[in-house]
């Protein structure tokens, strides 16, 4: 898993484009109220023990991400499904409201973590990179880390 890409969250609270692991790759443009560029949290290699960097990614985005965001996060898995199909089943397994996961899968898109198209234009609902990142930081097992220093085992 590559690490080193951007990252960009966004609600009604904050706006900011995260750089993880100081990747050079061109974020999408996130914008302040005022139509400005927000700023990057970190643009620069970061320096230190991977697992600490690993560890914070997956707090910050636990705490970001609701129970039920990160449970669409999870169940995406790019079965060719429609959000209205992956929704019904999912409500139907979990007596989760779909009202609820329709709202949380919004969310999902406006922070480029998922896409299912448009109204007029749907597609299969699947993960962006940012949301496979993003997901796979969640899974990820600090103490098993190693890999992302690098290392092949």
């Amino acid at each position: 898993m590559d690490l080193s890409r951007r990252v960009n969250l966004s609600n009604d609270l904050y706006t900011c484009t995260l750089v993880c692991l100081g990747s050079d790759t061109d974020a999408l443009p996130i914008r302040d109220e005022y139509g400005r560029d927000a700023p990057p949290i970190c643009v620069a290699p970061i320096e230190g023990d991977p697992k600490e960097h690993v560890e914070v990614l997956r707090n910050l985005f636990l705490r970001a991400l609701n129970r039920n965001q990160r449970f669409l996060l999870e169940n995406i898995n790019g079965d060719k499904r429609s959000l209205n199909e992956l929704l019904n089943h999912l409500c139907d397994l979990h007596r989760i409201p779909v009202s609820t996961l329709k709202l949380n899968a919004r969310i999902l898109k406006d922070l480029y973590l998922i896409d299912y198209g448009c109204k007029y234009d749907p597609l299969p609902v699947t993960l962006t990179s940012y949301g496979e990142m993003i997901r796979d930081i969640i899974r990820v097992d600090v103490e098993e880390v190693k890999y992302y220093e690098g290392n092949d085992g």
